[in-house]
């Protein structure tokens, strides 16, 4: 494996572990500190119904992201080992893999977005990558 194909594993893979990192502290703050969102809530909004429904809404906005973002941080991570671990045509397809899941991450929190673009560019360089 070249030094590029080592770049392009490096860059993916922190991408993924900052995505998978954010999708858990998404889920974290859904699961496990809900009493916080139902009080953001509160403050926005006024009328008791209004309240429960809007707290509703952003917990399961909150676990959509999560989920999103943690599929895709696990998917940029395998990637990121298969690109390491293929020759040419692996490289190549697994960062279209790589590159149609960070495009996803960003409906998952996008790793703080550092990860998103690490992610991007190391997908893009990539389907660049020629073997020598």
């Amino acid at each position: 494996m070249a030094k590029s194909a080592t770049a392009i594993f490096a860059l993916t893979l922190i991408g993924g572990i900052l995505v998978l990192l954010v999708a858990l502290f998404l889920l974290a703050a859904a699961y496990l500190f809900p009493s916080i969102i139902n009080a953001e809530a509160g403050t926005q909004i006024s009328g008791t119904h209004g309240i429960s429904t809007a707290a509703t809404s952003l917990t399961a906005a909150a676990s959509a992201e999560g989920i999103i973002g943690l599929i895709s941080g696990i998917v940029l991570i395998v990637s990121a080992v298969m690109i390491r671990r293929g020759d040419a045509s692996k490289i190549k397809k697994f960062s279209i893999l790589a590159l149609v899941f960070s495009i996803i991450s960003f409906f998952g929190g996008a790793g703080f977005y550092i990860g998103l673009v690490l992610a991007l560019i190391g997908s893009i360089l990539g389907l660049l990558y020629k073997e020598k």
